[in-house]
């Protein structure tokens, strides 16, 4: 499987969706932490299991709203 990432802007959609106001609050609704959300950011790739977790959080099953394959 190749690896995966977030989408460029995909945590800041999810914190506007969400009225997410701080990075700790949506490291706490990720269930990581600060440190790993900045990883994030910096397009730090992720597991399928995050991806599905970022995907079940948004309320979809669609994980390329928010996830893309790393090339």
């Amino acid at each position: 499987m190749l690896p995966l990432k977030l989408r460029e802007g995909a945590l800041e959609r999810i914190a506007e969706e969400r009225h997410i106001a701080s990075d700790t609050q949506l490291a706490a609704v990720l269930a990581i932490t600060t440190k790993q959300l900045s990883k994030l950011r910096s397009g730090a790739r992720i597991s399928p299991a995050m991806a599905l977790h970022i995907a079940t959080v948004q309320g979809t099953t669609d994980v390329g709203e928010y996830v893309e394959f790393l090339t």
